[in-house]
């Protein structure tokens, strides 16, 4: 079932939750804030994939740790890596697709190179207008089309699993204040 932002729903019916959506689009900020109501632990993929310096681990280690990470009851994992993205799915009760507009995208990935990222903390600030940046922004450009897709693609190969479709910075606020406000509720009976 697709669910689009403006459903109600409840977040805490669910126990193991995906996040995917182009780089910027407030992956890691909805897992945060997910994890705040549930309780689960969240799992950023880059922290995962790349070690100090930008040095990725091997295929088969990357597969291993997130076979390790789902093998718990409950979970939230954010990020995308496409060949890995298919038994992430399999797994998840939960599909969360966040879509904000790419000049949002890029402007939110220039300002975060000047953040803390505790989810990254072994890994070095990449500087802005650097080659690296200039190859994310490139990248970004395409990137929420291909994910959309990709995701869309899993989603028919999956129809069971639920996918929440969130677009742009409005939809996910609004939803992450219709979760606190129903997990207040929930606590206060």
């Amino acid at each position: 079932m697709i669910i689009f932002s403006q459903t109600s729903m409840n977040i805490l019916n669910y126990n193991k939750i995906v996040i995917f959506g182009a780089s910027g689009a407030g992956k890691s900020y909805m897992s945060k804030r997910i994890a705040e109501l549930t309780e689960y632990p969240v799992y950023h993929l880059d922290a995962v994939f790349f070690q100090q310096g930008w040095v990725t681990v091997s295929e088969d280690e990357f597969i291993a740790r997130q076979r390790e990470m789902m093998s718990g009851s409950a979970w939230i994992i954010e990020g995308n890596y496409k060949k890995t993205m298919e038994f992430r799915v399999a797994a998840a009760d939960l599909i969360i697709l966040l879509e904000v507009n790419r000049f949002v995208r890029i402007w939110t990935t220039a300002l975060r190179q000047y953040k803390k990222r505790p989810e990254l903390p072994d890994l070095e600030k990449r500087s802005v207008f650097g080659k690296e940046f200039l190859d994310l922004v490139k990248l970004q450009w395409s990137h929420g089309k291909a994910t959309h897709d990709k995701v869309m693609e899993l989603y028919d190969k999956y129809p069971n699993k639920t996918l929440l479709h969130i677009k742009g910075r409005r939809g996910a606020k609004k939803i992450l204040k219709e979760w606190e406000y129903k997990k207040i509720m929930i606590d206060n009976q």
